[in-house]
């Protein structure tokens, strides 16, 4: 593999002014600037076998090009090739001394190129973290809301997981879901697997129940496969139209509801709407699913359970990825140790070739062969 790099770059405007770590106001000519901060591949050589790691050191500078001595900034980098569109996802550990290692895996044969984005200044993190703990949602409901079995594997990365993914045809799409109950329960990134699915496999009918079709609930069902598929939205918090509260139900009472078997799969994600609220809020609506999931698991340990991450590709500071990165965070120590599988989509979606999205429609046959290798996996 042959190696090139590229100058990082950042994605987001500074302000003029930031909280600085000690919360006092901070020029913006101190906080990190992506012209000045560089980046180097550590031990370069002019080629390397597949499987190699690959590290490179990324040294922070301020606007006045001067080195920072303190962390915090979040970057993200990724190793690429655009000619065959191959990608993959770099690990960014942060030295806390305004530098960061980068470690990448190497996955194909052919060149490769380094790229590293500053997404947020350190500065930054601290308004954002401000501003989701202490100016956080607040909703209000009377009837509506309006507004804009174990020993499975667990999916820790991607590109080195332990299943063996399958490239599913619709035939074996539809010989996978064969007698399968699959519920799925999450926001628009998951309904976007529900619209796969039934734009996919032409024996699933989508019922029309005369609902909210942004929060459900929605199901198609194969009469002749004995397949039905159900997708409804995770409950508050919720950005939608106006739906029926009676519509709204919360993922725990849904799992609670499930006798569960070998012929129930449960999938599920929980993420962009709660960027905006203190992170103790969103673990603990982790912890009663994680609760009702070991119930569930005990009832019926033959049930599969599958658990989506979340997506990159938020544009603004109400829908940071440095707030998506904590959320993911809490979801793989809430369900470390618990028989389920984990689809890790996040480094998917940060790798894409399409303009950065939320639905990022190109990798979502990606993941559903992944979701469908956990399904069936022989």
């Amino acid at each position: 593999m042959v190696l090139h790099s590229s100058d990082a770059y950042s994605r987001l405007q500074q302000a003029v002014y930031w909280d600085g770590p000690d919360r006092s106001i901070t020029n913006v000519s101190m906080s990190t600037s992506p012209a000045h901060t560089t980046f180097i591949i550590e031990n370069l050589k002019e080629s390397y076998q597949i499987g190699d790691k690959l590290f490179v050191t990324v040294h922070a500078k301020n606007f006045e090009n001067k080195s920072k001595s303190y962390g915090g900034d979040f970057f993200q980098a990724k190793l690429f090739w655009s000619k065959t569109k191959a990608s993959v996802f770099g690990e960014v550990v942060d030295l806390l001394n305004g530098s960061y290692s980068v470690r990448f895996l190497l996955p194909w044969v052919g060149e490769a190129q380094v790229a590293v984005r500053l997404i947020h200044s350190s500065e930054a993190v601290q308004v954002l973290k401000r501003h989701r703990d202490t100016d956080s949602d607040r909703v209000y409901f009377n009837g509506y809301y309006e507004g804009p079995g174990p020993n499975k594997t667990r999916l820790s990365e991607t590109v080195t997981c332990n299943v063996n993914t399958r490239h599913f045809t619709t035939l074996t799409t539809t010989e996978c879901l064969k007698n399968k109950h699959i519920y799925m329960m999450g926001d628009s990134t998951m309904r976007q697997w529900f619209e796969f699915f039934v734009k996919t496999v032409s024996t699933l009918k989508q019922m029309n129940l005369h609902v909210q079709y942004q929060s459900g609930p929605l199901i198609a069902v194969d009469v002749e496969n004995n397949i039905d598929l159900h997708w409804r939205a995770h409950c508050v918090p919720l950005r939608t139209l106006k739906s029926a509260v009676a519509d709204l139900h919360y993922i725990s009472n849904e799992i609670d509801d499930q006798a569960g078997g070998p012929h129930t799969v449960f999938i599920f994600n929980l993420g962009p709407h709660f960027t905006t609220y203190p992170l103790d809020f969103y673990t603990h609506r982790v912890l009663r699913i994680r609760k009702a999931v070991l119930a569930l698991l005990q009832r019926a340990p033959d049930t599969t359970v599958i658990i989506k991450t979340v997506n990159t590709g938020y544009k603004d500071i109400f829908g940071s990825d440095w707030y998506s990165l904590l959320l993911n965070r809490v979801l793989h120590w809430a369900f470390q140790d618990v028989g389920v599988y984990i689809l890790d989509v996040w480094q998917m979606t940060a790798c894409h070739y399409s303009e950065e999205n939320i639905h990022p429609g190109p990798v979502i046959k990606n993941e559903i062969d992944i979701l469908l290798s956990f399904i069936c996996p022989d």
